[in-house]
């Protein structure tokens, strides 16, 4: 008797039980006609131009939607509603894979990143799907930490900040900077608020 074996066995039915009610729950969301129409980022009313396809990998395995791909006569740009309301434009993983990939890139390297998901999740990827997906993260996270610097000081100003007592620092919601992408020697609080005072002073200085 190899109880693991049935364990494993039915993960495996679950999921693409799973998948395959996921897939008749995407179907049809994409298709006919927008009420709206559907514009381009040139202002150009776009055309449909039929039913694309597409392939999307799940928490729960591989899934296959169908949705109205929509095209700008003008710039010949391309778009399908459908992709940007999932947040799966321009990639092939759900966001709540894209979250576990991400993750586990961040904790080990790429190869046995993509060996854990296999093994936990039953999720097979490449390391170097892993890797690109980790870095993508990354960037986004980074890029919305800049704007929310950009906002934060617009708003208090960086002179008044390096005003700031430590227990002031604590309590005025100073956090735009994500501690996973300090140094190490800047991960706990107080260091966290030298670190801050070093940086509103360059940013003052430039």
């Amino acid at each position: 008797m190899d109880f693991e074996a049935w364990e494993t066995g039915l993960r495996a039915v679950v999921l693409a039980a799973g998948a395959r009610l996921l897939e008749e729950m995407l179907s049809g969301m994409g298709t006919g006609r927008q009420a709206d129409g559907v514009l381009c980022l040139c202002g150009t009313r776009m055309q449909s131009v039929g039913i694309r396809p597409k392939k999307l990998m799940t928490i729960l395995g591989e899934v296959k939607l169908s949705r109205s791909w929509f095209v700008c006569p003008k710039c010949g740009e391309g778009r399908a509603v459908l992709d940007e309301a999932l947040d799966i434009a321009g990639t092939g993983f759900s966001p709540g894979l894209r979250r576990l990939m991400a993750r586990a890139g961040s904790r080990e390297t790429f190869k046995n990143g993509a060996e854990d998901l296999k093994v936990y999740a039953e999720i097979t990827v490449t390391a170097k799907e892993v890797e690109r997906i980790s870095e993508g993260t990354g960037e986004a996270v980074l890029d919305w930490q800049k704007r929310e610097q950009a906002n934060f000081l617009s708003e208090k100003g960086a002179a008044s900040l390096l005003s700031m007592s430590f227990p002031q620092f604590l309590g005025g919601n100073l956090w735009f900077y994500d501690k996973r992408f300090l140094p190490e020697t800047c991960r706990n609080d107080r260091s966290l608020f030298k670190f801050t005072h070093y940086r509103l002073q360059s940013l003052i200085a430039q």
